[in-house]
Formats: C-alpha cells, sequence, structure tokens
C-alpha cells in the first residue's frame, strides 16, 4: 500500500499549467507551457497504463505507470521506476 505522506506543489508548476490527455482511441500527451512535452499511446492493463512515447527519429519508449487511485473525477499514478514520481490529475470539463 503507497500512503502519500505530503505533495508540494511548486510555482513553476502552477505557472506551467500542466495537463495530461487521455483519448478514446488510445493518444495520451503531456503539455506543458502550452508546448507538447511528451505524446504517444497508451493501454491499460489491470492497474498499470502501459504508456509508449514517441520519440523524434521514429524511436520510441516504454514504461509503465502505477495507478494508486482513480475516480470519476480525480486519477493518482506514479512511475515504476527507482525514484518514484507521482501524478496527481483532476478532469476538467470541457
Amino acid at each position: 500500500m503507497l500512503e502519500i505522506l505530503h505533495l508540494q506543489v511548486s510555482s513553476e508548476l502552477v505557472s506551467a499549467s500542466p495537463f495530461i490527455s487521455f483519448t478514446k482511441s488510445g493518444n495520451l500527451e503531456i503539455m506543458w507551457n502550452n508546448k507538447s512535452l511528451s505524446y504517444g499511446k497508451f493501454k491499460l492493463e489491470r492497474n498499470i497504463i502501459r504508456y509508449t512515447e514517441n520519440l523524434s527519429g521514429g524511436k520510441v519508449r516504454e514504461f509503465p505507470f502505477l495507478i494508486v487511485s482513480l475516480s470519476a473525477d480525480e486519477l493518482i499514478f506514479q512511475t515504476m521506476s527507482k525514484d518514484i514520481t507521482v501524478v496527481k490529475a483532476h478532469k476538467m470539463n470541457k
């Protein structure tokens, strides 16, 4: 079980207005400062988001994210590497 003890939001993060877009067709895009930071395809496997990131030169990088919590309005997931990064995302209505 993962317990999130403290999440610190920096002023840089707030000013960058980051967001993640998941589409029904399996596309994922991460935006930072109104620019595409990362894009590719994703698929869900139980509590894992399998992300295939498109890189320059036609290369790809694959890595998983562990879903910690999921509700109708919020997604919390983390990297599965040695240095864990936790992401908390809230659904935005268009």
